[in-house]
């Protein structure tokens, strides 16, 4: 009887620790930050109806006091 019990407590265990572990992953900046850029990435492919080349690439930047000015510079 103490075998079955003992198994009960590691199955236990095994299963919440699981749960903590998926609840860990979730709150992950980076796989937030991830999903967030999958959802954009998405939403730009279902809108994006230009037919010409977009040449180039514009860059900003996250800082502590916020966005960048996107480089290069354009309009």
């Amino acid at each position: 009887m103490m075998l079955v019990t003992d198994k009960m407590h590691i199955g236990i265990i095994g299963i919440l620790l699981g749960m903590y572990l998926k609840v860990q992953a979730d709150c992950e900046p980076y796989i937030i930050l991830i999903r967030e850029e999958e959802r954009c990435l998405h939403e730009l492919r279902l809108h994006n109806v230009s037919k010409t080349p977009q040449p180039g690439k514009v860059y900003r930047n996250c800082t502590d006091t916020g966005w960048t000015d996107p480089f290069p510079p354009y309009e």
